[in-house]
């Protein structure tokens, strides 16, 4: 074979090389959008809450001057050990979602009204965490739920925790709205007439917002939700964590991690769904996020109907610890917001 043509040939194999180059590369971007941060691996198996380094700084004092190895309110450890009940929930798939049921500790009523046990008890405060996050998220709320007049409930969607898992990773809130739906579905059966907070952080900030639009008429109990360090879209997300790619890029890897997932992630961004959300909504961020940055709360509230809105951004704390970094003016707020309607 000539020299020339065997440069051809090579010239001809490396372009037609390109195409699965550029395939395993999506595919590859795909894979870490819906086996986030841990890889596929850790996905495929149930990881059952422990105290390990990174769950316990979601545990640490946030505020300023606080020391670096201080908690707030509780340990992990402490947390862990807390008196509370698993139970399950089947979701539409059959899929057994774990939630955990915290005592109900706040002060009964003396009065000798004719209002019914139930309905005098304290309003469910269900708290439904992150992505990678277990119910342990959940559990360093207990006392302020406590200090707030809550009981407090803490879920794990499909996929995290010991809820049941279907190796598919995560949908960001397209398909875990289901699992929102059937704990509140178990949780209206259980504890009827009490009122209920739904309070989300980054993905299940998400779940919530993809299951709100059907919340009063299926779940009339729910009567705000509170959505914290909440994503946009997952189109703003891959933008913000890989600034400066061409658009067609991360329409393209978001698409094939759609199709493998079985869902059209534009159909289920918050943004996308907030015009459709039909109660009080209050958004939380911390000025500091690199996670969820403001921005992408700002464009959740900005989508919300006007009359039913509040945005809240608070100085201190981190992801999804934005109670961390200013307790006291975090729990009056919530305070107020659950009695008003809105902030």
């Amino acid at each position: 074979m000539k020299k020339s043509t065997q440069i051809l040939f090579s010239a001809l194999l490396g372009l037609s090389l390109i195409p699965v180059a550029g395939l395993f590369y999506l595919n590859l971007q795909a894979d870490k959008m819906l086996y986030y941060k841990y890889g596929k691996a850790y996905w495929l198996k149930a990881n059952p809450a422990q105290c390990d380094d990174y769950r316990k700084g979601y545990f640490k004092d946030l505020r300023p001057g606080a020391s670096a190895d201080s908690n707030l309110d509780l340990s992990c450890e402490a947390a862990l050990k807390l008196t509370a009940e698993s139970r399950f929930a089947s979701n539409s798939e059959g899929m057994n979602i774990h939630y955990r049921v915290f005592p109900d500790q706040t002060p009964k009523s003396t009065s000798k009204s004719t209002t019914t046990k139930a309905s005098a008890d304290a309003p469910l405060l269900l708290h439904v965490s992150g992505i990678t996050s277990t119910w342990l998220n959940g559990a360093r709320y207990a006392k302020a739920a406590e200090r707030m007049g809550f009981q407090l409930i803490s879920m794990e969607m499909r996929n995290h925790g010991i809820s049941d898992h279907n190796q598919a990773g995560v949908s960001y809130g397209c398909k875990e709205k289901e699992d929102v739906k059937a704990v509140l579905s178990a949780l209206q059966k259980d504890f009827p007439q009490r009122p209920i907070l739904l309070w989300g952080s980054s993905g299940g900030s998400m779940a919530i917002l993809n299951a709100a639009p059907s919340l009063p008429s299926q779940f009339p109990q729910v009567k705000a939700l509170l959505v914290e360090s909440p994503s946009s879209s997952l189109r703003d997300v891959a933008e913000s964590k890989s600034p400066g790619l061409p658009p067609w890029l991360y329409e393209t890897a978001i698409g094939i991690a759609g199709m493998r997932a079985g869902v059209k992630f534009q159909d289920c961004a918050a943004t996308t769904l907030a015009p459709e959300v039909k109660l009080p909504t209050w958004v939380v961020v911390n000025q500091e996020d690199p996670l969820t940055p403001p921005w992408m709360a700002k464009k959740i509230h900005a989508a919300l109907p006007a009359a039913l809105r509040s945005l809240t951004i608070y100085p201190h704390g981190g992801h999804e610890a934005v109670w961390n970094g200013q307790p006291e003016p975090y729990e009056a707020d919530l305070r107020k917001f659950w009695e008003q309607g809105r902030l």
